[in-house]
């Protein structure tokens, strides 16, 4: 808050955030993006994998008129994705045209929830696209602009739900008139029970099998 107030340059690195899992309901990094959601000033990027990060993390020292934090998870680094292209909005992880479903979903993962993003989309019949904002605080117009082409969105964060990026992304559609079917995933505002980050995820419908369900719930709406 201090460094946003000042306007004054200054990096933070936010380790284990999202679910931790067997650390404990004290110890999940949970509710990072919901609180920044409704901070001025504030830049925040979810980097999807480790050459992500490197690249993010030299973004953000070159920002000095305002406070950057880059979050990511606990654990091993997981698998590079080499984005399909790179749009004024992010990067195309995934995409597909479907010729039995006119529908055109947007799929929004924030940061490594890209992996699970990716691998429900390969099981989804319909036409849509995966997108990685990169810099998902504050939502870029770019992002806003892109969406008027799709007939829903289905956003995955790994932090808690209300008052997050996805929130926020249904906030600024409809501040600019832009009124498509729209859900987002991510973990509810309670105290997480100690278990493993696999089971938390499930318990939280936050795995590609509840991506695939709550996508075609979405088509079909």
């Amino acid at each position: 808050m201090d460094s946003a107030l000042h306007n004054a340059g200054m990096t933070l690195m936010l380790d284990r955030a999202g679910i931790t899992g067997a650390d404990g309901a004290s110890h999940n990094g949970m509710w990072d993006l919901a609180m920044c959601t409704s901070m001025p000033h504030v830049s925040m990027a979810a980097p999807r994998d480790g050459t992500r990060l490197k690249e993010l993390f030299a973004q953000a020292l070159d920002i000095n008129d305002h406070p950057t934090i880059l979050r990511y998870p606990k654990g091993s680094l997981p698998e590079d994705i080499t984005a399909l292209r790179s749009i004024p909005a992010g990067d195309i992880l995934y995409e597909k045209i479907s010729s039995k479903n006119t529908k055109k979903i947007a799929i929004i993962p924030v940061g490594p929830m890209a992996h699970s993003a990716i691998e429900a989309a390969h099981n989804i019949d319909c036409s849509l696209s995966v997108l990685d904002m990169r810099w998902v605080l504050p939502i870029s117009s770019n992002v806003i602009e892109w969406l008027k082409s799709f007939d829903a969105c289905l956003t995955i964060e790994d932090g808690v739900r209300d008052g997050g990026v996805g929130n926020l992304l249904m906030q600024k559609l409809h501040e600019n008139d832009i009124h498509i079917p729209m859900m987002n995933l991510g973990i509810q505002k309670d105290f997480l029970p100690t278990a493993t980050r696999e089971n938390l995820l499930q318990q939280n419908h936050m795995l590609p099998a509840d991506i695939i369900e709550n996508a075609y719930r979405l088509i079909n709406s």
